[in-house]
């Protein structure tokens, strides 16, 4: 009764976790704050945070793995580094109170984040996040179908793009790709297997790669197709490694840089297919402006953890001076928002961290060769590829990083074999 018990408490926690780790990226938040004046929502959201992190105390106590937990951590110090600086920030934040509320997200969201790498292989990860995602996507095309007042983008220039719980198709097509590796590993991985759940993963790949289609998402269109891409090419590899030589590996080295080579040459004909350019919509411009004007003038602590932001003066004057039609939220780039928000002094610790989940993953797929211990390395993939034209850095949404937290400390873990799951 007791093991229930805990399974129970372990589920409510990775649920209730993942829905508030996607809350503030959806129109739900904008209309609870805005439409019936919870102005103290965000606060609402730590306090959740707190009690799912007690609850999280309180099941490791019971079975004596607050030990490992903690271990786990110290073999993380990067992470430790990143989340002080961002707290240290509040000393010189243009907004105190937007730095303490993000600050407290960040460290909330990385500690569950660990408890859940703590508790779960990465077998038992991609299983709750394919449940998680099935949930999600469902509800994201019944809203974009059946009511799309509310799940489709319908007002130029977007016209009619779902999506669904989210407050932009950028957002809900990164998500869903994200999904979209997830279901891949699933059907894959169980080829061969007769319990039916690779049918089941495969529908919902292509019910995934659907929905991104209709978000009109040009950024979920290209991450789709390189955690696709990066999967089959994992799967393959696992199939027919014993028969590569170095000879192989040095001709898939040189047709790569053939193939970056006409992508680079080719890239005005190749945006164009997807109504695109160059500037990316007038992200090159903006990112431009940023680095000369604001990031300059605090090139190594920044403006305070998520601050500048939350400056609604800050966000129109981006808009005047860049010529948008609106006024600017985030940087459109994950990596320029952190240098935005705590400089080097930031940046650099969080480009560490990203070396050593790389590192990490690596030596994982090394040492134990399946497609699953493949899932932490093409995340990192996913993640620096979303985050060169958006931001899910914990700008818009804790999800992603919470997810890439938990990698990081499944991997840490299963590296140690004489580590108690």
């Amino acid at each position: 009764m007791q093991t229930k018990a805990n399974h129970r408490v372990q589920s409510f926690i990775w649920i209730t976790a993942f829905i508030l780790a996607n809350f503030r990226g959806t129109w739900i938040s904008d209309v609870l704050k805005q439409g019936f004046g919870i102005t103290g929502l965000p606060w609402i959201e730590i306090v959740i945070w707190v009690v799912l992190f007690l609850l999280a105390v309180r099941s490791l106590v019971r079975d004596n793995l607050q030990a490992n937990y903690l271990r786990l951590w110290q073999q993380n110090w990067l992470l430790i580094l990143f989340i002080v600086i961002a707290f240290l920030s509040l000393f010189w934040s243009v907004a105190f109170s937007a730095s303490l509320y993000r600050s407290a997200a960040l460290l909330f969201s990385s500690l569950i984040g660990a408890y859940i790498g703590m508790r779960y292989s990465l077998k038992g990860l991609l299983d709750i996040l394919s449940r998680f995602g099935i949930f999600l996507l469902l509800v994201c095309f019944a809203l974009a179908l059946f009511y799309p007042a509310a799940g489709a983008m319908d007002w130029a220039p977007y016209n009619g793009a779902w999506r669904g719980v989210f407050w932009h198709k950028n957002q809900f097509g990164s998500i869903a790709a994200l999904f979209t590796l997830v279901f891949a590993i699933g059907a894959l991985n169980g080829i061969g297997k007769k319990d039916g759940r690779p049918t089941m993963y495969f529908a919902f790949y292509l019910f995934s790669a659907v929905v991104i289609y209709f978000s009109k998402s040009v950024a979920g269109y290209a991450l789709c197709m390189i955690v696709s891409f990066c999967t089959l090419l994992a799967f393959l590899w696992l199939k027919i490694r014993h028969r590569l030589t170095p000879v192989h590996y040095y001709s898939a080295l040189g047709l790569g840089i053939l193939a970056a080579a006409v992508v680079w040459f080719n890239l005005d004909f190749i945006l164009g297919l997807f109504n695109r350019d160059t500037s990316l919509t007038g992200r090159i411009p903006m990112w431009g402006h940023l680095l000369r004007d604001v990031i300059a003038k605090s090139p190594w602590i920044g403006h305070g953890f998520g601050a500048l932001w939350y400056v609604g003066s800050f966000q129109v004057s981006m808009q005047q001076a860049v010529g948008w039609g609106f006024p600017i939220v985030i940087a459109d780039n994950g990596f320029l928002d952190i240098l935005l928000h705590v400089g080097l002094l930031g940046l650099i610790p969080f480009l560490g961290i990203l070396v050593v989940m790389f590192i990490r993953s690596i030596k994982l797929v090394s040492q134990y060769r399946s497609l699953i211990n493949f899932f932490p390395l093409v995340l990192m993939i996913f993640a620096i590829a979303a985050n060169i034209s958006f931001s899910l850095f914990l700008e818009t949404e804790t999800f992603i990083w919470l997810v890439m937290v938990a990698s990081l400390f499944v991997v840490t873990r299963e590296l140690q074999p004489d580590a108690i799951s």
